[in-house]
């Protein structure tokens, strides 16, 4: 019976009884030594397993085969570069030509996982070959590259939910106000940009859930004085808002008490919180000095 038949004949079974016909086929070989069959065995439980990681394989192989050392070795002396490269008579998967090549064809039919499918390739080479690298050069790069990848979709939900915090910020409903108010205040410095653009292009209420986070902030808000100087010329709830914004991000600030000395001279209206924040702020500049 040819592979196609043997393909054809098993295709409707559930996949554990397909596991079972690949087992009983790899059983009934002859011959092969010991690092053949090790070879095998690890083909067939990762078949078995394939929700664990191709990395997570690699490390508890080389456990098995004793290519580590404790940590403290590692770390402080120098391991002997020798060559890994293993020969088909030694360690390749050379189960016979016909055989290899049956048993390759009938797990991809069975299976049709794309590791056997590379298996399928390297078969009709007649040898695998493993690469010569360093188990802990190997382990952190590994390491880092998923530290890289978790980082940037990290950094795509960010940017994703601070658009959602902005929106929210601007929406016509109070209570949605106050909750996007109250976890932008929570992430402190890296808010800011969004709450400044709120006060550059948002409604009225917006800017004064935007200036009441920044105020939450404080000093970690220091980017927005400029913008919050310039709002006290506007009109009397909003420099309300501003300045009460900038007694806390503008402490130490002697940008901000000349802002506000001259917003104060100007006689510009805020509802007194001009020149209750001056008085704040100059109290605070005495007592530091």
């Amino acid at each position: 019976m040819t592979a196609t038949e043997i393909i054809r004949e098993t295709q409707n079974l559930p996949k554990a009884e397909k596991l079972r016909v690949l087992h009983h086929l790899v059983g009934a070989m002859n011959g092969g030594d010991a690092a053949q069959k090790k070879a095998v065995a690890r083909l067939l439980r990762r078949l078995e397993n394939p929700d664990i990681p191709e990395d997570v394989w690699r490390g508890i192989e080389e456990a098995e085969d004793g290519r580590f050392v404790d940590m403290e070795t590692a770390l402080t002396q120098k391991p002997p570069w020798l060559p890994l490269a293993r020969s088909s008579s030694s360690v390749s998967l050379s189960l016979g030509k016909n055989m290899k090549h049956c048993i390759a064809a009938i797990a991809i039919g069975l299976m049709g996982w794309h590791m056997l499918g590379c298996a399928t390739r390297d078969a009709s080479r007649g040898t695998e070959t493993l690469a010569t690298v360093n188990p802990l050069v190997y382990s952190n790069e590994s390491h880092r590259k998923r530290i890289k990848q978790d980082a940037s979709e990290l950094a795509g939900v960010a940017k994703a939910n601070m658009r959602i915090l902005e929106e929210a910020l601007c929406y016509n409903n109070e209570t949605v106000r106050w909750a996007a108010q109250d976890a932008l205040a929570s992430m402190g410095q890296y808010a800011v940009p969004v709450l400044m653009n709120v006060l550059r292009h948002g409604d009225q209420r917006a800017m004064e859930h935007a200036c009441n986070a920044l105020q939450r902030i404080g000093l970690d808000a220091s980017a927005s004085i400029p913008l919050l100087l310039e709002l006290l010329g506007s009109d009397v709830t909003t420099a309300n808002y501003a300045a009460r914004a900038l007694s806390t991000v503008g402490m130490g600030s002697k940008i901000v008490l000349e802002g506000l000395k001259d917003a104060h001279e100007r006689g510009l209206q805020s509802g007194g919180a001009i020149e209750a924040t001056l008085q704040k702020l100059q109290r605070a500049a005495e007592e530091s000095r």
